[in-house]
């Protein structure tokens, strides 16, 4: 996987707490959040999320929300798809479709278009 990416999600995935169209900056992390008890459980590494409203009209975006998604593998290790699946896993609710956030179904943006952003 890259080590960073910029998307939106299709309108038609709804996400907790977004309104509107959501923007997702998805990450890797730098390393130095893995605790002792995450090393003992097999993770290795992780990626991290920041999600946001956006106006697709005016390229504001609005901050919202983020978190951390440990993994057993390392990110340089892991597929676009990969990746995607697991940032799907943490956020779509229990019996919501899954496949949704693939990389088919993203947009990726150039965040230099975007408007609010505090990254």
């Amino acid at each position: 996987m890259k080590s960073e990416m910029w998307f939106t999600l299709d309108t038609s995935v709804k996400i907790a707490g977004i309104e509107g169209q959501a923007l997702v900056y998805l990450y890797e992390g730098t390393g130095d959040n893995l605790l002792p008890t995450d090393m003992r459980l097999g993770y290795v590494d992780y990626l991290n999320y920041d999600l946001y409203d956006y106006d697709k009209e005016t390229g504001e975006c609005t901050s919202r929300d983020g978190g951390m998604i440990l993994l057993r593998e390392y990110v340089s290790d892991i597929s676009e798809a990969q990746a995607l699946k697991e940032l799907e896993d943490e956020l779509l609710s229990p019996g919501q479709t899954a496949g949704l956030i693939t990389p088919e179904n993203i947009t990726e943006i150039d965040p230099s278009q975007l408007i609010g952003l505090d990254y």
